[in-house]
């Protein structure tokens, strides 16, 4: 899967110095199981794995502490599908650009979180306004070949 290169030196940087700095940390100030189980998970919470369930809830009680709005992670989902498909693009400028982080995090066609996910109000979902951006901008290129 493709990755930002910004994205990935933060993970790099996290994951090769940050991370095993808080690793001998938790060695020394709770000892060497707790080490194992940090060394072994990535997501941990005193000394255990975060289990699925405990995350989706952590994820809603975060948000309901920060923003004042409990949302969990199907709200959250579509927030980020929806920022990816403002702020980067739509799925003709992602080809461009061979951005296969949003599809691969998406886990389904473009189509299909059209339909599902920020929908536009007022819009039917099988036709978004990008799709029609999109529309319009084929339609000006054909002109310009037809003369």
């Amino acid at each position: 899967m493709k990755c930002y290169t910004k994205l990935a030196n933060i993970l790099q940087h996290y994951l090769l110095v940050v991370r095993p700095a808080e690793a001998e940390l938790v060695r020394v100030v709770k000892g060497p199981k707790e080490y194992r189980v940090y060394m072994e998970y990535l997501w941990t919470r005193n000394g255990s794995a975060l289990t699925p369930e405990l995350m989706y809830t952590s994820i809603a009680d975060c948000t309901a502490r920060y923003f004042d709005s409990p949302i969990g992670a199907q709200e959250y989902r579509q927030i980020c599908v929806e920022l990816g498909r403002v702020f980067i693009g739509s799925e003709y400028e992602l080809r461009l650009e061979e951005l296969d982080a949003l599809a691969s995090q998406a886990g389904h066609t473009i189509n299909m979180a059209h339909f599902h996910y920020a929908s536009e109000k007022d819009h039917h979902p099988v036709c978004p306004v990008t799709f029609c951006f999109d529309m319009v901008r084929c339609l000006k290129h054909g002109g310009r070949l037809l003369g």
